[in-house]
């Protein structure tokens, strides 16, 4: 009886599924932005009487100094010369020091960079004008070099590639250890046939993970600038902590490609310390992959989100690359051996209790990540990172539906003796895994792609100082953002989706106040790219209801306009609430889930006996311990300070006289005299201010107060 042979339709449908993922990742997008601007002195869009001595500005993450650098534009696009960006105060930040005074008008501050936690290069601009209201301009874009690497889509392949040869390589020999080895060990034909075949599967996957992180070195050393691609490449090894991980990576490779070739494949147990080795090795192959996910940017919890996210992809590479071995290995061995297709039902149900466990582990580990980079439905819905984790959330879904038939229908069918069925529920078993496997491989494009987009709540974070207009233009959804949408100066960026507008074309903004009438504002923006016009203005000047014209025209061929209302306030929005943070205590708790889990799956595993009771037991007395530590474990920044930072003003007699004299002048009035937050104008302040006498100051570090006198309390 021939199976397996010819596809059927929905192993057909699942491949062009495939297909057609594979083109939508080769379209074009955002641009990966992940050492995202966080805070600036100046501020953006703010007026300053004086010119700054100094520009400082900080980032959401780590940076790779050397390859970070800011520039300074007038408005007219002429660059401020003989400007360098030094390292700031933290890993977060750079400053650039101005040698003589600006004069008055508006300037453009450029930035680019790269993150020293997942490698991606960022950059944008911001303005601020020196003078008074009457010196606002519009100001002429800078033109800078586009430095923001490889095209989305090739980024995403290459980590895409890198998962999944990666997957396989760690899973193979954890998985013939746990389920495949302990039902062969009783047919030493068989086992001596299939041994080499997952040794070379082993060795296969090793080689082409060791190709697939090539490709994404080269990828990543795109985002250097300067001397050829050989150079860059050096330079990133070299010079990066990118570099330093890959090495690390690309190590372990090698020396898991070396122990699958030693490793006691037909009889385990008698070498057991060679066969120790290999699941170590396999073990530690995903942390530095983990190491350079988006949860080593973080400040606060940084060790266990890289633990949560090492279990997160340990748990994908056991599942994904367990299926891999079962077809590749097992499955297609015994469709011509129709007596020993008995040991694939032996097998079947400890695969299963196995990926039970990384089900469970991914649904943990997963359901956190989703709270730590996206955090609300409208990241979810309205970010591309977002809609890159909704896509891989509806395969995950369909993913369950398939697996479930094969743990409560198929395996169940294959260990009836009846020669009759036995055959046809072997089929269907070869076509369920084979939709399983491309379903997956698509959840990793999709995973690739997430590690190359910045994450939902940065961009979220980064929208809520601004609003989103939509207008319809020419059926075209045209969108106008004003940052950071509070009266006073903002910037107004228009992009205009489909083919780009002939030559010529006028973008233009006119700005009617609700309230009293004052007339209507008309600000024209410049091009600043084939699809986007903006601008820099004060226009905004009243907070209220305001109506905005949006006209495009090319006059003598056509004018498009729209009008839609918004509302301006006198402050832009406050940043989204803040995910919990873990200390090590939560690699703990994890850890306890985790063996709770094991238990759970081993009291169904074992029937109707007294061990069932004693793992469900055991298994809910983990998990609840497990929940318990983690919650103990949760830690709440105090502020997004670096944690090396230092308050840099020395406690002196001259700086404590000039503190005291500040302090009358700016927060007497307040504060009071002696600090207690009772000062002549305290009453009725909401919220009031604050007594820094109360107990909870003392907690708060001098580098905690500097930043919050200079820069402002977040929220």
């Amino acid at each position: 009886m021939k199976l397996l042979h010819r596809p059927p339709v929905p192993v057909m449908g699942t491949l062009l599924l495939l297909v057609l993922a594979l083109l939508a990742a080769l379209t074009p997008g955002e641009t990966s932005a992940h050492a995202a601007f966080d805070r600036s002195d100046p501020q953006p869009n703010t007026v300053l009487a004086e010119s700054p001595a100094e520009i400082r500005i900080w980032f959401t993450e780590p940076l790779e100094q050397a390859y970070s650098d800011v520039r300074l534009f007038d408005e007219t696009g002429h660059e401020i010369p003989n400007l360098t960006a030094e390292p700031g105060e933290g890993e977060k930040s750079v400053v650039v020091r101005l040698p003589e005074p600006l004069a008055n008008g508006t300037y453009s501050v450029v930035w680019k960079n790269l993150s020293s936690a997942d490698g991606h290069p960022a950059q944008g601009y911001f303005t601020f004008t020196v003078g008074t209201q009457s010196d606002v301009a519009s100001v002429t874009m800078p033109v800078t070099e586009d430095s923001t690497g490889a095209p989305l889509w090739l980024q995403s392949a290459a980590r895409w590639l890198v998962l999944l040869a990666l997957a396989v390589a760690i899973a193979v020999w954890p998985v013939w250890l746990l389920v495949l080895w302990p039902v062969l060990r009783g047919d030493a034909a068989l086992t001596a046939e299939l041994a080499p075949r997952a040794r070379r599967l082993g060795i296969g996957a090793v080689s082409a993970a060791l190709l697939a992180n090539v490709l994404a070195l080269a990828v990543q050393a795109t985002n250097l600038e300067g001397g050829s691609l050989i150079t860059r490449i050096g330079d990133t090894v070299s010079d990066t902590r990118y570099g330093s991980l890959w090495l690390a990576r690309v190590g372990l490779l090698i020396l898991m490609g070396i122990v699958y070739q030693f490793l006691p494949w037909v009889d385990p147990i008698k070498k057991w310390p060679i066969a120790a080795i290999g699941v170590v090795i396999a073990a530690l192959l995903p942390i530095p992959v983990s190491m350079n996910a988006h949860a080593a940017a973080l400040e606060t919890g940084r060790t266990t989100a890289i633990a949560f996210d090492y279990v997160h992809t340990l748990s994908a590479s056991v599942w994904f690359g367990g299926l891999i071995l079962l077809f590749g290995v097992l499955i297609r061995a015994l469709r011509t051996q129709v007596p020993r297709r008995t040991v694939l039902a032996q097998a079947l149900p400890r695969f299963s209790a196995m990926a039970l466990v990384c089900w469970g582990l991914l649904a943990v580990t997963g359901l956190y990540a989703w709270w730590l980079q996206v955090g609300s439905w409208d990241g979810l819905r309205e970010t591309q990172y977002g809609q890159s984790l909704l896509f891989k959330l509806i395969l995950v879904g369909v993913v369950f539906l398939i697996a479930g038939l094969n743990l409560l229908v198929i395996t169940r069918k294959l260990a009836q003796t009846d020669p009759a069925t036995q055959p046809r529920w072997f089929g269907r078993l070869g076509y369920a895994v084979i939709a399983e496997l491309v379903l997956t491989t698509l959840i990793l494009l999709a995973v690739g792609r997430m590690t190359s987009l910045q994450p939902a709540r940065d961009v979220m974070a980064a929208e809520q100082s601004g609003q989103t207009i939509h207008y319809t233009l020419d059926n075209r959804d045209v969108t106008l953002q004003i940052a950071p949408s509070a009266a006073g100066p903002n910037h107004f960026l228009v992009t205009i989706p489909g083919e780009p507008v002939p030559d010529g074309t006028e973008t233009l903004l006119r700005l009617t106040f609700a309230g009293e009438s004052i007339g209507t504002k008309e600000i024209e923006l410049s091009r600043s790219s084939p699809t986007v016009y903006e601008t820099h203005g004060s226009e905004l000047g009243i907070a209220g209801d305001w109506e905005i014209e949006l006209l495009i025209r090319n006059i003598g061929e056509f004018e498009w306009n729209d009008t839609q209302t918004i509302s301006v306030g006198a402050t832009g929005s406050a940043a989204p609430t803040p995910p919990w943070r873990f200390g090590t205590g939560g690699i703990v708790g994890l850890l306890l889930l985790g063996i709770g889990l094991v238990g759970f799956v081993v009291a169904w595993r074992v029937g109707k006996s007294r061990l069932r009771m004693e793992s469900a037991g055991l298994g809910t007395a983990a998990a609840l311990l497990g929940l318990m530590l983690m919650v103990q474990a949760r830690i709440q920044p105090a502020s997004g300070l670096d944690p090396g930072m230092t308050n840099p003003i020395a406690a002196t007699s001259d700086s404590v006289t000039l503190g005291q004299e500040l302090y009358t002048a700016n927060c007497l009035a307040c504060h009071g005299a002696t600090g207690q937050g009772d000062g002549s104008s305290a009453e009725n302040m909401a919220p009031p201010p604050a007594d820094f006498t109360a107990p909870h100051a003392a907690a708060h570090s001098d580098a905690e107060f500097y930043d919050w006198i200079r820069n402002g309390k977040p929220g």
